[in-house]
């Protein structure tokens, strides 16, 4: 497979901001792009950022497909969080959320270096297709339904950005004392 170069806002707005067509058939080209989107999540990006997934998109392919992925981290009791499985996404629609919100920061790949609070529902139920062609219901609940609706968001056009308070994006950099600090 491939790792693709992945577009960002700054030379790309236009593309990321279309809505994606629907995939009619998961043919070997749709298959292997999006093992080309795993591989490219994988490797990260130019940044060297590890990333929990990836739309179609942001390789600039504007159909419907999206792979979450992610061997989580070691918290301080040395137990694995934020784990998420491989998942492939094809023609995804959310069928149902939680009324339970809850507003954590996030960052993309297509827009380097900057984070911000986004409110989002802590469960959904995601009707798709996967690789082989059959419909599936995948049931999320926290960052693995907050991953799910970012990566459903380009699909739509939509960058996180989009969806935080103004005033409220932030990026680190460091200070005069070369310590790490917050910019608004």
């Amino acid at each position: 497979m491939a790792i693709k170069p992945i577009l960002t806002i700054k030379d790309h707005e236009d593309s990321l901001r279309e809505t994606s067509a629907e995939i009619v058939d998961v043919n070997p080209e749709i298959q292997t792009l999006a093992m080309n989107l795993l591989d490219t999540l994988r490797a990260g990006d130019s940044l060297g950022r590890v990333g929990v997934g990836l739309a179609a998109p942001q390789v600039g392919q504007n159909v419907r497909l999206a792979v979450v992925e992610y061997g989580g981290e070691i918290d301080a009791n040395g137990k694995i969080q934020n784990q998420l499985p491989t998942t492939i996404l094809i023609n995804p629609k959310i069928t149902t959320t939680s009324k339970e919100k809850e507003c954590l920061d996030e960052g993309c790949f297509s827009v380097p270096e900057v984070y911000g609070p986004v409110e989002r529902p802590k469960k959904i139920k995601v009707a798709c297709i996967n690789l082989d062609g059959k419909k599936v219901v995948i049931s999320a609940s926290g960052y693995y339904a907050r991953v799910i609706q970012h990566e459903m968001d380009h699909l739509d056009g939509i960058l996180y950005t989009d969806r935080v308070e103004k005033g409220k994006l932030y990026r680190y950099v460091k200070n005069e004392k070369g310590e790490w600090a917050v910019e608004y």
